[in-house]
């Protein structure tokens, strides 16, 4: 009678490494597709946001005459923005301190300010993508000088360093709206801001 002594152990480790390959490829499928989706979510998170404040700040600021007196507290005591984009370390503070430190859906900053006329305001979003970015400033914020869009302001920084602006988009020089290669031309960098500015007069 023949013994036959069989060794599974190569079989197995060979089935082994097949198997933890394709959870490798799966894992890095599955984070690549989270990461795309996180990233579409924040972008039309932030699509959201930029037109709830320029409505909210056209709406509120109507029969006022100007808008003097804009600013990050101003907007929060007035509902123009929303409680969850305050930073956590302003909770407490209050609103009259013009302290208030707004952070949009990627973790940027935002400011609400006007110019030294007050009759323009202008709203800046910063830390965004390079693809967001795109999306966002080629996005329709007014088709015509009518809208109240007097300029459009693309450039860099917004998460913890300030926005610096390169970039601007306007009627008069008839780059606006932005077109899509454009846009991708000014959002260069892997941290982009943008800045919509608003005049009363057109509206």
């Amino acid at each position: 009678m023949r013994i036959n002594y069989r060794n599974d152990s190569g079989r197995s480790m060979i089935e082994m490494l097949g198997v933890l390959a394709i959870i490798g490829v799966l894992s890095v499928g599955g984070i690549a597709g989270y990461s795309k989706a996180m990233r579409k979510y924040r972008e039309n998170k932030a699509i959201d946001q930029i037109s709830q404040i320029l409505t909210s700040v056209r709406t509120f600021y109507t029969n006022q005459g100007s808008f003097k007196g804009l600013d990050n507290a101003s907007a929060l005591k007035y509902e123009i923005v929303s409680q969850d984009m305050v930073e956590d370390d302003d909770v407490g503070e209050g609103t009259e301190t013009g302290k208030v430190t707004l952070r949009n859906s990627f973790g940027g900053k935002v400011d609400l300010s006007t110019n030294d006329a007050n009759n323009r305001f202008i709203l800046k979003y910063g830390g965004i993508d390079k693809l967001s970015c795109i999306t966002i400033a080629s996005s329709d914020w007014g088709q015509t000088a009518s809208s109240g869009l007097v300029e459009i302001k693309l450039g860099s920084g917004g998460k913890e360093n300030s926005m610096n602006f390169t970039a601007s988009f306007n009627w008069k020089n008839k780059t606006l709206p932005i077109t899509l290669q454009d846009a991708q031309k000014a959002c260069a960098s892997d941290e982009n801001a943008i800045s919509f500015e608003y005049d009363w007069l057109s509206y």
